[in-house]
């Protein structure tokens, strides 16, 4: 009776632990993933066109929103960083025509970037 008694405290101890153990655990792994969440939103700022040429990439972009002036002053063609000079403001309810230039090849699909300084984003791809 006593062994009996015994393991089955034994029995109740380890399940408590692990239920303390995989609560601390799953509660983490919640906590970094909320954590890394961006807080910002990517829907205001969004792609009307884009065309390619030998020398430039050209988007036209809008401004859906209705209160906040944004500014592109960062743009990325696969992942290589560019700077804007100078920046594009684009008004809110506005549109605005952004030119990237460089070397494009015919038959190249190009990824690009486009960063606001608040966040916004706005990602595409464009063929030449």
């Amino acid at each position: 009776m006593r062994v009996a008694v015994s393991a089955m405290l034994l029995t109740f101890l380890t399940a408590i632990s692990a239920g303390a153990l995989l609560y601390a655990y799953v509660t983490g792994i919640v906590g970094d993933v909320i954590a890394n969440i961006p807080n910002v939103s990517s829907g205001q700022l969004v792609l009307n066109s884009v065309s390619v040429n030998d020398v430039s990439i050209t988007a036209n972009v809008k401004n859906i929103g209705s209160k906040e002036v944004l500014i592109v002053n960062y743009v990325y063609v696969n992942e290589v960083p560019s700077v804007l000079t100078p920046s594009v403001q684009v008004l809110p309810g506005s549109t605005a025509i952004i030119r990237i230039t460089g070397t494009y090849t015919s038959g190249n699909t190009y990824n690009v970037k486009l960063v606001c300084t608040n966040g916004y984003t706005v990602t595409f791809d464009v063929t030449y």
